[in-house]
């Protein structure tokens, strides 16, 4: 099979095929409780992301007119309940004396927090794909970190680009001596830069996360614009519900302010996962057209072994400690055969 195998290559049939699969695996691989656990990871990330991006705009430019720009822009998400309750902690970021030092440590909690996102990431498209992780924590660990630096660095672009407008982006202009036609022409290309950040992203972690090699890294690839699609029909749909039918403000206020957002959290994640499973049934149709037995398992090798032999032998060792528990175990630690129980004779 080429390396230049493109997906308008597959016919009409195939596609069907794809997408039928990928409902299916979709709901057989309970992605709903992968989308959960990503949820937590991601919201760990928020407040050290928003403390490293509120600093970085303290230390060039104006960290009050960020603020609001950052305050601005969770009331669009989560409502204005959310972004009132959220002010005061925020007001005490900025008003922080030392913005390096506040730099520092968001930047080092959100490193973490995306690596352990990154992990469970990976995590998840190894069920999808049907492996076992095999790479050791100790080798596997500093690649997440790796990964979630330039994830990191990625998001800082994406936050920039929501943050840094109106005053704060004239304030920065003037710092750093950039004329306004400048700042003019950023603010009308920032949807395509987050855009392509976007998808960027959502590429890494499906090249990356999961402990199989691909052919070869595809920024651009079919889970990855789906993953995006299905996050904006699915934002787009529930933000719609949340403040035209929904009655979260009215009913619960801030706490259901903070509920739609986790919902939001939730279904982004879902739409990603969407992605990572599509990408992986658009695998499994070009490697079937080639010839390859994948109907069952994506025939993919695996980065790493050593893991899963590892546990595959303490399993081992396990169960025949467990075996010698019992009262019919076998001197050499191997359980009989249990015999067949007749019932009494009536």
């Amino acid at each position: 099979m080429s390396d230049n195998d493109s997906p308008a290559e597959l016919s009409r049939d195939d596609w069907r095929v794809i997408l039928r699969r990928t409902v299916h695996e979709y709901r057989i691989n309970q992605v709903y409780d992968l989308a959960a656990a990503l949820t937590y990871y991601a919201v760990l990330a928020v407040f050290p992301a928003l403390l490293a991006t509120l600093a970085t705009v303290g230390i060039f430019g104006s960290a009050e007119a960020g603020a609001e720009n950052a305050l601005e822009v969770i009331g669009d998400l989560g409502g204005e309940s959310v972004a009132e309750a959220l002010r005061e902690p925020l007001e005490q970021l900025v008003n922080a004396s030392n913005a390096a030092l506040a730099f520092i440590t968001g930047l080092v909690g959100v490193v973490w927090a995306a690596s352990s996102f990154v992990g469970a990431f990976g995590r998840g498209m190894n069920r999808i794909y049907g492996v076992g992780e095999g790479r050791p924590f100790w080798e596997m660990r500093p690649t997440m970190i790796g990964v979630s630096a330039l994830i990191v660095v990625l998001g800082a672009i994406v936050a920039f680009a929501l943050i840094v407008s109106g005053p704060v982006a004239d304030s920065l202009a003037r710092v750093i001596g950039i004329d306004e036609g400048v700042v003019l022409w950023w603010d009308l290309a920032k949807l395509p830069v987050l855009v392509g950040v976007a998808i960027l992203v959502i590429a890494v972690l499906y090249w990356a996360g999961p402990n199989v090699k691909r052919r070869n890294f595809r920024w651009l690839s079919v889970g990855a614009v789906g993953a995006l699609l299905a996050w904006i029909v699915t934002t787009a749909l529930f933000w719609l519900y949340v403040f035209g039918f929904g009655g979260y403000q009215r009913t619960f206020g801030v706490v259901g302010g903070i509920i739609a957002f986790l919902l939001w959290v939730w279904l982004s994640n879902l739409a990603m996962m969407f992605g990572a499973v599509l990408d992986t049934e658009v695998e499994r149709a070009r490697q079937l057209r080639a010839g390859i037995l994948a109907e069952e398992h994506v025939q993919l090798p695996l980065r790493d072994d050593r893991l899963i032999e590892k546990n595959r032998e303490q399993r081992a060792r396990d169960i025949r400690d467990s075996a010698a528990m019992r009262a019919d175990t076998a001197v050499d630690g191997l359980a009989r055969p249990a015999e067949t129980a007749l019932p009494p004779d009536e």
